[in-house]
């Protein structure tokens, strides 16, 4: 059986450009400008067809401003993972990150949205209440903060599924943190493409019903260039991937190995700090550590530069010289002492101006120019002559 469209006959000036687009294919692109865009010559705009919403480019119809709970870091309805190896402080940072956006209190220098957040804590009951404990004994009581520590199969399991899609529901989570993913595999395995897309769709529907953004805890792979341990679509799949390393001296870095429609390579550097809850029955003290945020890692000065990495430095320069820059003082964190630096935006709009990358005047940039401005924005942290921390950037002197 043949199921036909039941929508209404085109208006005759949309019947002209269908046949138009046929007979002249990309030819039409040129007419482009000589072409009204009123809402009779172009029905569908606005309509719905099943649940789809057709939507028309015009200008005053997009949004230009991204929606954020982390600003650079996490935007609602998105999905991120945070991996490192055992022992590298990864519930910590995400405990951390969740009970500040529970409060509404900004974190490593970046803005924050308040959200109640639910945290499904699958590693241990008691050892979460603990950190979750810490951190209001450090930073004040969260009434937005939801935790789960129980075990939960969110691969096979479709009752537990739904139960966590209702506690979001019902608790109005904007974030939901699953620590960790491999707790929630039950028997799947993460190696397995066929399992790793069923789980993926299990959590893009858990996405899809609540409206939350979905952060994931996971393990890198043998090969640590790879990212995170599993299937690589899981990579491919998220919005924003956040891998810490920790240090021999005992410090952690959290870098960003992927950023949707910003600059990854941006790092923030932690340390862990004991706090003591009480004493058990034996008189012994019962501790647990919160994240202590330290200043950004700066990379080695003096690295020789390419000829194409001095061109962009001296534009970056001649900005920093401009009266709206030099006259600026901030703190990208509350330790750092104030110094002249830059919002991300003014930095890819000024290199737009200088002709470095898109054109000048237009807020987007394709896929190969964010690319471009990415890897010439960290080859220059990586040796030494900027720093780079949340939307802040400055000059290395």
């Amino acid at each position: 059986m043949i199921i036909r469209p039941t929508h209404e006959p085109l208006a005759e000036g949309a019947k002209k450009r269908r046949s138009g687009l046929t007979r002249r294919g990309l030819d039409l692109a040129a007419e482009a400008d000589n072409v009204s865009s009123s809402d009779d010559e172009w029905p569908a705009a606005g309509r719905t067809f099943g649940p789809l919403l057709v939507r028309r480019a015009d200008t005053d119809a997009i949004a230009t401003e991204r929606p954020y709970l982390v600003k650079g870091l996490m935007s609602p309805g998105e999905t991120s993972v945070i991996f490192g190896e055992p022992g590298s402080a990864k519930t910590f940072l995400a405990l951390h990150i969740n009970h500040a956006l529970a409060q509404g209190r900004p974190i490593f220098g970046l803005r924050i949205q308040q959200a109640p957040i639910l945290y499904l804590g699958l590693e241990g009951e008691v050892g979460i209440q603990l950190r979750i404990a810490a951190l209001a004994r450090r930073f004040g009581p969260a009434p937005a903060f939801h935790f789960i520590a129980q075990p939960i199969n969110l691969f096979s399991n479709t009752t537990a599924l739904d139960a966590v899609r209702d506690a979001a529901l019902a608790t109005e989570a904007q974030m939901i943190t699953i620590d960790t993913l491999s707790q929630a595999y039950g028997e799947g395995n993460e190696n397995d493409p066929g399992d790793s897309g069923r789980m993926r769709a299990n959590l893009n529907a858990l996405r899809a019903t609540t409206g939350a953004h979905i952060c994931v805890l996971h393990h890198p792979g043998k090969n640590t260039a790879l990212g995170p341990r599993g299937h690589s679509s899981l990579l491919g799949a998220v919005d924003m991937a956040l891998e810490i390393v920790r240090a021999e001296t005992g410090e952690r870095t959290a870098t960003l190995k992927k950023l949707k429609d910003g600059i990854d390579g941006t790092a923030f550097c932690f340390d862990l700090q004991v706090d003591t809850l009480g004493y058990d029955q034996d008189g012994d003290a019962v501790t647990t550590c919160t994240v202590k945020e330290l200043d950004a890692p700066q990379a080695v000065s003096g690295a020789k530069l390419t000829g194409d990495e001095a061109g962009w430095l001296a534009d970056l320069v001649r900005l920093f010289g401009e009266p709206d820059i030099s006259a600026r003082r901030v703190r990208p964190t509350p330790d750092m002492q104030p110094l002249r630096a830059a919002t991300r935006d003014e930095i890819r709009a000024w290199l737009q101006r200088v002709g470095r990358v898109g054109v000048a005047g237009k807020d987007a940039l394709d896929a190969t120019d964010r690319s471009r401005l990415s890897r010439f924005i960290n080859r220059l942290k990586d040796k030494g002559k900027i720093g780079i921390l949340g939307d802040w950037l400055w000059l290395i002197q």
